[in-house]
């Protein structure tokens, strides 16, 4: 197969679109697209993360065509296509560590279940502690 001067000059120019550039405090560019982020604060400010400005809380009418009549997280943010989903559930239960697998666990099947073309690029949970004074 040939290949023309041109060809590897539009390849170069649109070899942008596939990398992801940059941090969350500076901005990324995904795609050629820049997400600037925002610290959003959940479980009454004891838990902060970086997300991309462009999310927003889901619209409840949104919530009810994608999740229907399953149990919905506490906290879900969402791009504004609606493409992307970010899902927290905040318990203030004692669990231990198989009922904190189970209830992932559980979630995650619920979702695939609905939205079998969804993809899951991360599982697990993160430990907070109170600093102590």
């Amino acid at each position: 197969m040939t290949i023309y001067g041109d060809e590897e000059i539009i390849k170069l120019l649109n070899s942008y679109k596939k990398e992801s550039i940059g941090n969350v405090y500076a901005g990324i560019k995904i795609k050629g697209d820049l997400y600037h982020f925002h610290e959003y604060f959940f479980g009454n400010k004891k838990v902060s993360m970086m997300l991309p400005l462009r999310f927003v809380d889901m619209p409840e009418e949104i919530l009810n065509i994608k999740y229907g009549h399953i149990s919905k997280p506490n906290i879900l943010k969402c791009s504004k296509d609606y493409n992307i989903d970010i899902m927290l559930n905040w318990t203030e239960e004692k669990l231990n560590e198989y009922e904190i697998e189970k209830k992932v666990d559980e979630q995650l099947k619920i979702l695939k279940t609905i939205q079998p073309a969804y993809e899951i690029y991360e599982k697990g949970r993160t430990w907070v502690y109170k600093a102590r004074d």
